[in-house]
């Protein structure tokens, strides 16, 4: 029976690793590619509320893209995502803070880049009701939109 639409991450997981441990080897000259699929294998893991079989394949595709020199900070916020998930705020909070000093150094002359990675450190701070860690990096990115926007009139 041919299975039509979307599936489950229940159903994608399995699948995905057993691709990735069958076919593993003939990525062996494209780190890139199989940091991809470690990549997607972490986000059905997340999805699904595993978050420890998450984390493992979270922690071989950054590992993967840092050999290969690829910039990381879309797939750190990703990791903090996962944490905030699992309710681990520190955690979170950690891999939310690599992300805006890596987005900061990467493009310093465009600080509104780093606005998503202050909201999600403010939506951190009212998922765990800190409510003055959420003002404040609420306020910083309101702060960098206004400036933008001032900008943009000259």
């Amino acid at each position: 029976m041919h299975h039509s639409g979307p599936r489950e991450p229940a159903e994608a997981y399995p699948i995905l690793r057993e691709v990735i441990i069958e076919y593993g080897d003939n990525f062996a000259d494209d780190e890139l590619g199989i940091s991809m699929a470690y990549e997607d294998q972490a986000e059905l893991c997340m999805n699904d509320s595993k978050y420890d079989e998450s984390w493992h394949w979270y922690q071989n595709a950054l590992a993967r893209y840092r050999r290969v020199g690829c910039y990381t900070w879309m797939l750190i916020v990703s990791i903090g995502e996962m944490l905030k998930r699992k309710g681990d705020f520190e955690g979170s909070l950690k891999y939310f803070n690599m992300s805006l000093a890596q987005k900061w150094k990467l493009e310093p002359q465009n600080r509104v880049s780093i606005m998503p990675s202050m909201r999600n450190i403010a939506d951190l701070g009212k998922t765990f009701h800190d409510y003055t860690m959420e003002l404040h990096w609420y306020r910083k990115a309101l702060d960098l939109s206004w400036k933008r926007f001032v900008m943009n009139m000259i």
